[in-house]
């Protein structure tokens, strides 16, 4: 059978999807610091800024679209499928858009804009099935839990590539 990706990334990739989905199942059973809901770690983003970094924006996309379609599946149900595909898309075009062109960005920055875009997307997603533009006052507190938890999913990221680099140069 022939790919059109090699077999050492496709199989990385498909590693990182279900590394995500494990950390998306991890993650709920974590008590949150912050009673908010819908306020999480995001630890799942992890993998995608870590395919974001290793290979690029298409198969970044894959990973993210896999890891929430599969995961809000098995977790979440279609509803929550609307709500983790959207945080997950939007956050990734502004994951690539900002590491391609604000280079000065390291990957905790790009990780932090990443976590906020998400959220955006969840609000507004959250808007529309509610038909409330109330909603959007939720913004605000859910970007300051966001910006945090960028910060923690963005050094765990740049680890993880970092020691991959590494593997992938012996």
């Amino acid at each position: 059978m022939r790919t059109s990706l090699p077999i050492k990334k496709l199989t990385l990739m498909a590693v990182l999807v279900c590394l995500g989905i494990t950390l998306q199942l991890f993650e709920s059973y974590l008590p949150f610091f912050v009673d908010l809901p819908g306020g999480k770690l995001g630890l799942a983003n992890i993998a995608t800024l870590i395919v974001l970094y290793m290979y690029g924006l298409r198969e970044a996309v894959t990973v993210a679209a896999l890891r929430s379609i599969i995961g809000a599946l098995l977790f979440g149900g279609v509803v929550g499928m609307l709500y983790s595909v959207s945080g997950a898309l939007l956050s990734m075009l502004v994951m690539y858009v900002a590491k391609r062109y604000f280079t000065r960005l390291s990957i905790v920055g790009v990780s932090v804009l990443g976590a906020c875009a998400h959220s955006a997307a969840q609000v507004c997603v959250g808007a529309v099935i509610l038909s409330s533009v109330l909603f959007y006052t939720y913004l605000p507190p859910l970007m300051a839990v966001a910006a945090v938890c960028g910060i923690f999913t963005g050094l765990a990221a740049k680890a993880a590539v970092q020691y991959l680099e590494k593997v992938e140069k012996r």
